[in-house]
């Protein structure tokens, strides 16, 4: 049993039946109210199939589960879907590529999972082609948007998230071998380098990629969404350049959760949509749970009342003439 006190309320927390979190609150009568929240496990997302895009242009790219899909329909303003390389029937895709219609950045997702899944009841591990497909995607598809030879590549390997920084230095070299004599130019930038790099890419008149790996630097984006406009990093984006992601949630801010979804709302400019924009959102024909509904971690791992806010779990201030919960 997990217990809380914190300014907002009384929480306690312990397994419920049916892979559920049982939760009590203080409630301003003083009593506690249950609430059962489905549980979800990492490996689980909305199951992608590849598409006849994804077919032409990413031959190694295999049918699999998403935990981070982007729900195409929670696209809003200039942002519409630009290519589509595998889905679960039109609500949920992975690897996709938006583009905003008035500026022309990009945001390419692909593979937003971890390296590789073991089924926990077959023991069976799927190792992802993430490599193999990113240099399919740059070799294939891009030359279809872009003059390969004018674009330049920054990979930034020093901060991952779903991803052992070992794994994606050794991606990130198996890529610039593959793609390194087609691009104008593809290094390995550092966090430090990076915002010299981006300015000197802003204004080019070419599409530039930063290639991430489930992080995103502070160096271009102020951690904690101190800039939610006009960053470094949205004025490459709007620039009409390009960020790949791939591993944890693009822009989310890697393991310590630096900027959450704000940072997505902010780079998208989705701000005047209420609530948080997800990446796991909606329930579907795959029974994934909405985001409202689920804590997306196990157990031990809880340690912020914003997890439990964030999925929909309100509470008011702790009434202090409420009985303990029992």
């Amino acid at each position: 049993l997990l217990r809380f006190a914190p300014l907002y309320g009384s929480f306690e927390i312990g397994s419920g039946r049916n892979n559920t979190v049982s939760i009590l609150f203080d409630r301003p009568t003083g009593s506690f109210r249950p609430i059962s929240i489905p549980l979800h496990n990492w490996n689980d997302g909305p199951k992608m199939k590849v598409s006849a895009l994804g077919k032409k242009f990413l031959p190694s790219l295999k049918p699999f589960q998403s935990p981070r899909a982007l729900p195409v329909r929670q696209l809003g303003g200039d942002w519409k879907v630009e290519a589509s390389f595998a889905d679960d029937g039109g609500e949920n895709a992975d690897p996709v590529v938006i583009r905003n219609r008035r500026d022309g950045g990009r945001v390419a997702l692909i593979y937003q999972t971890a390296d590789e899944i073991v089924n926990p009841e077959t023991t069976v591990e799927t190792v992802f082609p993430k490599a193999n497909v990113i240099t399919e995607f740059m070799l294939k598809w891009l030359p279809t948007v872009a003059d390969l030879s004018k674009v330049d590549v920054a990979f930034y390997t020093e901060q991952t998230n779903w991803i052992p920084r070992e794994s994606a230095a050794r991606e990130a070299a198996q890529i610039q071998k593959a793609i390194g004599r087609k691009m104008k130019s593809v290094e390995v930038v550092s966090e430090t380098d990076l915002p010299g790099w981006t300015k000197r890419n802003v204004g080019d008149g070419a599409m530039d990629i930063i290639v991430l790996f489930g992080d995103f630097p502070n160096s271009i984006y102020p951690s904690g969404n101190t800039q939610p406009d006009g960053s470094l990093a949205e004025r490459f984006l709007e620039d009409g350049n390009m960020f790949l992601n791939t591993g944890d949630y693009v822009f989310w801010g890697g393991d310590s959760s630096r900027n959450r979804w704000g940072g997505l709302r902010n780079m998208l400019d989705l701000t005047a949509v209420p609530g948080p924009l997800h990446l796991y959102v909606d329930r579907n024909r795959d029974g994934v749970f909405a985001a409202e509904e689920r804590i997306e971690m196990p157990l031990d791992t809880i340690k912020y009342l914003a997890d439990l806010r964030d999925c929909g779990v309100t509470a008011t201030p702790q009434d202090p003439n409420a009985p303990k919960s029992p």
